[in-house]
């Protein structure tokens, strides 16, 4: 597993055993009393904690793809590009979202039209991700998927999922990511979802990429 960012539960269960400890340690300690008078003090800074992690815990869950509109990093004619916002292992990742209505839609089906809007847009993404970490930490190459298995979430719909593929680990708002299976097919793969603020940053970041 790479190394990534603790998650708000093991700081959680970190922060109970360290309180458990300390009260537990200071029984013997602390003259006759002093634990009962000092008890509100810890009660409390628990409670902060708590707080705080709670809080951490619902940005994470908070973070759905279906948040369209917050994702959405490009729109061209006939497509609209959005990031992959609950899945962020291979930074980056998005997809390409056909904006003809349909289900069922296959690949071969699109028109002279949309595959020449989407080859644009495929390099339009290409070109911004590869300025955004520089020459020497850009990519080193691209998965493009178009699958429509969960039929159940979107019917078939239409899109294509870009993944940056990257030899070495790259570092990104503090997280750390590395493509497990480098040299290899994208999945299986441990799905990384960040926190709204980092998902926030990444997005930003690509939209003026985008613009540039």
């Amino acid at each position: 597993m790479p190394t990534l960012i603790a998650t708000a539960t093991a700081r959680k269960g970190l922060t109970l055993m360290f309180v458990s400890l300390f009260l537990s340690e200071n029984k013997h300690t602390i003259p006759d009393g002093q634990t009962q008078k000092n008890a509100p003090a810890v009660v409390w800074w628990l409670k902060l904690w708590h707080i705080s992690i709670q809080t951490e815990e619902e940005d994470a869950m908070a973070v759905e793809e279906a948040d369209y509109e917050r994702w959405k990093l490009y729109e061209s004619e006939y497509w609209i590009l959005y990031l992959r916002a609950d899945d962020q292992r291979y930074l980056g990742r998005a997809y390409a979202w056909l904006k003809r209505e349909g289900k069922m839609q296959l690949f071969s089906g699109l028109s002279i039209d949309e595959l020449a809007d989407l080859r644009a847009v495929l390099k339009k993404y290409e070109g911004a991700v590869a300025r955004l970490w520089k020459p020497a930490l850009m990519p080193e190459h691209f998965n493009y998927l178009w699958l429509g298995n969960e039929i159940d979430k979107h019917g078939g719909h239409g899109h294509m999922h870009i993944v940056p593929r990257y030899s070495i680990r790259r570092m990104f708002a503090g997280v750390t990511f590395v493509d497990e299976n480098w040299k290899g097919n994208y999945t299986p793969h441990n799905r990384v979802q960040l926190t709204k603020k980092t998902l926030k940053q990444l997005v930003d970041r690509l939209r003026r990429e985008l613009t540039a």
